[in-house]
């Protein structure tokens, strides 16, 4: 990510944080500032865009840039929340959110020591040593932050679609349910019909047979009485 040129002006011309403005500027110089015992430690800071300049603060929550020295000379720095102040007649920027997106290469770098890279047919990176190595453990670091992310997304797929197919599991199960006491129910039904029919029909021929031995009584005493 490069400097973000002309934005200190603007910033100077009330550009803000708060309108969307977000630039990338890079760190000139950073130093503490004396504080009355016990009170947290505060820095300042010179920050450039290749154009002009302007000094800036940390809030003490950034502190912790500093003691891990991401923050320093060099470094870019991307302004994701800021606020201009006039401190002494002279106008500052106060940063509260900033990211560190890279770091500046160091002019200092001799010019031999770069054609004896380039003659190696080594790439130039005129970058300090150090801040070269620290380029490198933080795109390890992003690295494995984003490979992290991949593995959790991953996991997160699994397990829903875990569930998912649990759930058309059981799904399919309750369909079966559904069908087998359906079933379950019509041989009901087809039993007992077959049952009532098998009554009705014990009944019918019980009733014919009451007739038949009626029947045979009554003459028995027809004849009887004829006699």
């Amino acid at each position: 990510m490069s400097i973000s040129v002309g934005a200190i002006k603007s910033i100077q011309d009330g550009q803000t944080s708060a309108g969307g403005f977000t630039p990338v500027l890079k760190v000139a110089y950073v130093k503490p500032i004396n504080v009355a015992n016990g009170g947290a430690a505060r820095y300042k800071l010179q920050l450039m865009d290749d154009q002009t300049s302007v000094q800036g603060m940390l809030t003490t929550q950034l502190n912790h840039l500093i003691d891990s020295n991401d923050l320093r000379e060099n470094a870019l720095v991307l302004l994701e929340e800021y606020m201009t102040n006039i401190l002494q007649g002279q106008q500052i920027v106060i940063l509260m959110k900033l990211r560190i997106v890279g770091y500046a290469a160091d002019s200092n770098i001799p010019q031999n020591q770069q054609q004896q890279q380039q003659r190696r047919g080594r790439k130039v990176d005129s970058r300090p040593e150090h801040e070269v190595k620290r380029q490198q453990e933080l795109e390890q670091r992003g690295k494995r932050v984003r490979q992290r992310e991949e593995s959790r997304k991953h996991e997160d797929r699994r397990e829903e679609d875990q569930k998912n197919k649990q759930l058309a599991e059981k799904q399919r199960e309750a369909e079966a349910k559904r069908v087998e006491a359906k079933r379950e129910q019509k041989e009901k039904e087809v039993q007992e019909a077959a049952e009532k029919r098998d009554e009705s029909a014990r009944k019918s021929e019980a009733q014919t047979k009451a007739a038949d031995e009626q029947r045979v009584k009554d003459r028995a005493r027809e004849q009887r009485e004829k006699r």
